[in-house]
């Protein structure tokens, strides 16, 4: 990423959202303008620009609505209430610019509402309980440390998505893996030197839920 914008703590900044970690004072030099079309849900918008391209927010993985899952509609309202059909937001890229399914990979920006500075919206769904962070530690992402501070505050706080789940639930993974599962998850079979540790603990590392056996 270029040059960095400066992040603030919302404790001390005017925003109408509680942005511990989300505030930043000014844009990163390197953004590029878009005016919000359409917010799917959680964590996908469509942009005006670039012949109405779909947007991912970059390292978070919000609730789907289809199948439904818990959080995801108040998901969607807080992202379509921070990013409103015809607002500008600005798009900062990383290393890779789309995913495989065409979709522009981005962090996205907005002007704060309650005062000066901006708002990043990866962050802010991230600190809300309303997204889980998703960025497995071989991939390159710029913002990781922020999001991981916002995915802390999240969870000590049991907000939304972690109200119901058990940190402390001892949880298992090989050490070669970036994922984690449940003692009988099938993808363990044949897997050696397990480590155990607790849900909280593994997502203090940075390590995703299993796919297939939903161990969170």
């Amino acid at each position: 990423m270029g040059a960095s914008c400066c992040c603030s703590s919302g404790a001390t900044q005017k925003s109408d959202v509680d942005a511990q970690f989300s505030f930043f004072d000014s844009l990163p030099t390197n953004v590029e303008e878009a005016t919000v079309s359409h917010v799917y849900d959680g964590d996908t918008l469509i942009i005006r620009e670039h012949n109405n391209s779909r947007v991912r927010l970059l390292g978070v993985d919000a609730p789907a609505l289809k199948p439904r899952e818990r959080c995801a509609v108040e998901s969607a309202k807080f992202v379509k209430r921070l990013c409103p059909k015809g607002a500008t937001v600005w798009l900062q890229f990383d290393e890779v610019r789309k995913d495989q399914y065409e979709r522009l990979l981005a962090y996205i920006f907005v002007r704060n509402a309650g005062g000066a500075g901006y708002i990043c919206i990866n962050v802010a769904v991230v600190e809300q309980g309303l997204a889980e962070l998703a960025a497995p530690t071989d991939t390159h992402l710029s913002m990781r440390e922020v999001l991981l501070k916002a995915s802390t505050y999240a969870r000590s706080r049991k907000l939304n998505i972690w109200k119901k789940i058990d940190l402390n639930k001892k949880i298992y993974r090989s050490p070669e893996e970036t994922a984690f599962h449940t003692a009988t998850c099938e993808d363990l079979k044949n897997c050696m030197n397990l480590e155990e540790m607790s849900v909280s603990a593994a997502l203090d590392k940075d390590l995703a839920p299993c796919k297939n056996c939903h161990p969170m």
